[in-house]
């Protein structure tokens, strides 16, 4: 370097002034790397990445380039590592969101369930038992597992026996009530199911003997008709008929009430003509003909034991040429006015010969 400011480039022992500008930039520019390598140098801990101890003078430091490379590489991962806490952060925020939903929802089924809970023990409390029962059922519906309520089996009987009692059944009540007698009472807002027993237990003891007395005064009645009359009577006993004044019956044949087998009994007088029917079904006696004021007559011109229960008809007794019928049908189509019913038909032509 020359006396003057600069270095001599050209080496003619002057330094021009472009010489001089020059040299000014360089160091200029040698001393803003110096401070910023500094700063790099401190991070890294390494002050030997080159070739060892920097140039004094204007020359640029041999690790500046690797300082300033090595700052460049950390950088992004610092951003990776940012992202993935924002990312972190977000997906907690959603979680707890979700969460609330859930809590809320719960919260508000909770609410609704307790809100139609209460309005059923309103129900109960003003006595209106056959609408809380029906309510307790669309609750059951809406809580199989029984997680919200766990006593609707035991309000349903109490309603079931309040209601019974509410309409003088005592006996019914009784045997409703009594489903619910030791269980778990937590309704201080109605009466206890214990107390309401012991006010009905003589109730229906005097029940129970108002209905046998009921029944004994029946059965008179029946006792009494059956006499007076000398004949079967409806209620009377299905096994009682033959046991009446006007004797055994002369026939039988059979009907249904709906899906219910009948029997049906029939005794005629000496000339073929009924004079009095019955019809039982489930072992009692429930209509009665009485034709001996008015015998019907089915046109039968000889006593026949179709009609009389003393002997068998002779198949040459026949006077309606059964033979002449293909069925039974085809005979009663014929002669049903001469018949009481087709049963009738259908023995008599059965016992003449019929196919």
């Amino acid at each position: 370097m020359s006396d003057n400011f600069g270095f001599d480039f050209n080496n003619d022992g002057k330094v021009s002034f472009e010489e001089s500008y020059l040299t000014y930039h360089i160091e200029r520019e040698t001393i803003s790397n110096n401070k910023y390598s500094s700063s790099a140098d401190t991070r890294s801990n390494s002050l030997h990445t080159g070739t060892g101890v920097p140039h004094s003078g204007g020359s640029t430091p041999h690790y500046t380039s690797n300082a300033v490379t090595n700052v460049k590489i950390n950088k992004p991962q610092e951003d990776d590592n940012d992202f993935f806490k924002e990312l972190k952060k977000i997906g907690i925020v959603v979680l707890l969101i979700i969460i609330g939903i859930v809590a809320i929802v719960l919260i508000c089924q909770r609410i609704e369930k307790q809100i139609a809970y209460d309005k059923v023990i309103d129900r109960i409390e003003r006595g209106e038992y056959f609408y809380a029962v029906c309510d307790l059922n669309n609750l059951s519906f809406t809580d199989l597992n029984k997680v919200y309520y766990k006593d609707l089996d035991l309000l349903k009987n109490y309603c079931q026996g309040m209601d019974c009692y509410s309409r003088e059944d005592y006996i019914m009540a009784t045997e409703y009530l009594l489903k619910c007698y030791g269980a778990k009472w937590t309704h201080d807002e109605l009466r206890s199911p214990n107390d309401v027993l012991l006010e009905i237990e003589p109730l229906k003891n005097e029940q129970i003997a108002e209905n046998h007395r009921r029944y004994e005064e029946e059965e008179r009645i029946r006792q009494e008709n059956w006499n007076k009359n000398g004949a079967p009577c409806v209620g009377m006993k299905e096994s009682e008929i033959t046991k009446t004044s006007i004797g055994r019956y002369s026939k039988t044949g059979g009907n249904y009430e709906g899906s219910k087998k009948c029997n049906l009994y029939y005794w005629f007088n000496s000339k073929g003509e009924q004079i009095y029917s019955v019809r039982c079904c489930e072992g009692k006696v429930i209509q009665v003909w009485d034709d001996r004021d008015d015998p019907r007559s089915f046109k039968v011109k000889s006593t026949k034991s179709y009609y009389n229960s003393s002997s068998k008809s002779s198949s040459n007794d026949d006077d309606y040429n059964v033979k002449d019928y293909y069925s039974a049908e085809d005979f009663y189509d014929d002669h049903y006015d001469d018949f009481f019913d087709y049963y009738d038909a259908e023995d008599y032509y059965e016992e003449h010969g019929g196919f």
